[in-house]
């Protein structure tokens, strides 16, 4: 079984329509499984594998960045947050709460 790995940042900036906190849900190789967004106005939007925000949150085609680079991070915009397992599904149930914003991830074509 891959191990799961939950990790968060601060995202410090001063934009009204970008998440202030983004936190994911990592499978071993480091690629998002889930992913919550918070924003300042108290939205909190999560996706997963199945469904995304068109035009907002989406799963990343990258794997996360270390802890390392985020602690790295020359414009020092990201800030390295803990969050448990526990606080991640709990950002997650309130993110499910507004899923008429969802739509299903289109599967690819085989």
């Amino acid at each position: 079984m891959t191990d799961l790995k939950v990790e968060a940042v601060r995202w410090l900036h001063d934009d009204q329509n970008s998440p202030d906190l983004i936190a994911a849900e990592l499978d071993g190789e480091r690629y998002e499984l889930r992913k919550i967004e918070v924003f300042r106005d108290g939205r909190v939007q999560g996706v997963d594998r199945i469904r995304e925000i068109k035009g907002s949150t989406v799963l990343a085609d990258q794997p996360w960045p270390s802890f390392d680079s985020i602690i790295r991070d020359p414009n020092e915009s990201f800030v390295a947050h803990p969050m448990s397992a526990v606080e991640f599904d709990d950002l997650w149930q309130q993110s499910q709460k507004n899923q008429q914003t969802l739509i299903p991830v289109e599967s690819p074509k085989e």
